[in-house]
């Protein structure tokens, strides 16, 4: 009678070399030659050795080792699992493996898709369109694309005049999303007399009644001031007393661009830039120069320099000439694409190109 210890061997790919006992009853039989098969060599390798045998496992699978005797009987059966070693868990992409023989073990899941809704652009602010993301992962499956803020579609502009007694008011309302721009009209200029009456003596050849005028101008006072709008000026005023009646300087306001000393005339537009416009640019005394980019600044090109752009005929450089009187600076380079005729395809020819 042989007996195996142990009966049966359970290995994971890569495992050491066991060894596999045979015990022979009785002791003293005369006859204890013994044979060792393995029914699939391709699982383990089995090497014996008088009454023991080494077992290596191979790859993942079953077989049975089978021990004769010297006349073929058989006397004892060993069964030899070798299992696979799993790796990291299955995910939207990745399948799991055995790290020991790559077999793959578990499919990769595929990902599970969750719509992101659409924005719609405003007047103001980007929308975007539909897109979907993994919920699992996270990865983005369907890319949402931007869309430009529309910018204000204004209506037709509404005047209050000014009168002696109090200001006026120009306004305008986006037709889309309603919001307003106002703009006062400084009340008129008076004519104030040095006298109250005037007595005629009868001698005089050209009685008249002495008065003295109070010459006035407007002066359109606009940028980083904190009440922007057409102010009446006295001559002799300086430019720092039409800042005062637009109510000073913003926090922004460039305040040593402007030669606040100089006299103030008739039809004067006062434009207080930001600093951080100013801090772009070199000054000289009495001018200023733009510090050299290589690139076309939309805020500032003449329509030959936006000609210079690809694609940017005198028609589009026109409009955007037009654009920029009408919505004021551009804040960033993507709002080009509120021109009509360039949208997503000429922007990328020519971004690199541009800058505000």
């Amino acid at each position: 009678q042989v007996l195996l210890d142990p009966e049966a061997l359970s290995f994971k790919e890569g495992e050491k070399t066991v060894t596999l006992q045979a015990v022979i009853s009785p002791q003293n039989a005369s006859d204890k030659q013994l044979s060792w098969e393995i029914t699939d060599p391709s699982v383990a390798v089995v090497v014996p050795v008088n009454d023991k045998a080494y077992v290596t496992p191979q790859k993942a699978g079953n077989a049975q080792i089978l021990v004769k005797d010297s006349q073929g009987r058989l006397m004892a059966t060993c069964e030899v699992t070798v299992n696979h070693v799993p790796g990291e868990e299955p995910s939207c992409t990745e399948a799991q493996t055995c790290t020991e023989c790559g077999q793959e073990l578990q499919p990769a899941l595929g990902h599970t898709p969750v719509a992101e809704e659409a924005v719609a652009a405003t007047c103001t602010k980007d929308g975007k369109t539909e897109g979907s993301r993994c919920s699992a992962c996270g990865e983005e499956l369907v890319k949402s694309k931007k869309i430009p803020a529309l910018g204000h579609n204004w209506g037709s502009q509404e005047v209050k005049p000014a009168t002696a007694a109090e200001d006026g008011m120009l306004s305008k309302a986006c037709k889309a999303c309603g919001e307003k721009e106002e703009e006062k009209i400084c009340r008129l200029a008076s004519i104030r007399l040095s006298a109250s009456s005037y007595v005629y003596d009868g001698t005089e050849k050209k009685p008249a009644v002495p008065f003295t005028e109070e010459i006035s101008c407007f002066v359109h006072v606009c940028g980083e001031v904190k009440e922007p709008g057409v102010y009446e000026m006295k001559q002799g005023d300086r430019v720092f007393h039409a800042i005062e009646k637009a109510g000073g300087f913003t926090d922004e306001a460039a305040q040593g661009y402007l030669n606040l000393a100089l006299e103030v005339t008739d039809g004067m537009k006062l434009a207080v830039p930001p600093k951080e416009w100013v801090d772009a640019q070199t000054f000289q005394e009495g001018e200023s120069e733009e510090v050299p980019t290589g690139k076309v600044d939309l805020n500032t090109a003449t329509k030959e320099e936006l000609m210079t752009l690809k694609g940017v005929g005198q028609a589009k450089a026109e409009s955007i000439l037009e654009y920029r009187d009408t919505h004021g600076k551009f804040q960033a380079i993507e709002d080009i694409m509120n021109i009509p005729g360039i949208k997503e395809g000429a922007f990328e020819k020519i971004k690199d190109d541009i800058t505000v």
